[in-house]
């Protein structure tokens, strides 16, 4: 496969991830707003969505590294 394909691919993936995790925050902020925030501290939602948050954000600067070569 030519690397220009694979970048494509990978900055594609990566759009992808970060678009769900926009839908992640936006379920947290509703899940907020309905229930009592012990439960959703006690669910682990916000530290589970800053998580992935982190892992997106470190993929996405792999794979700017690796479509800058």
């Amino acid at each position: 496969m030519p690397s220009g394909e694979l970048r494509e691919i990978l900055v594609e993936l990566v759009n992808l991830l970060a678009s769900l995790e926009e839908e992640v925050r936006a379920l947290q902020v509703l899940t907020t707003h309905r229930v009592d925030h012990s439960v959703t501290d006690k669910l682990g939602i916000p530290q589970k969505s800053n998580a992935l948050h982190i892992r997106v954000q470190s993929l996405r600067e792999k794979v700017s590294q690796f479509t800058e070569r």
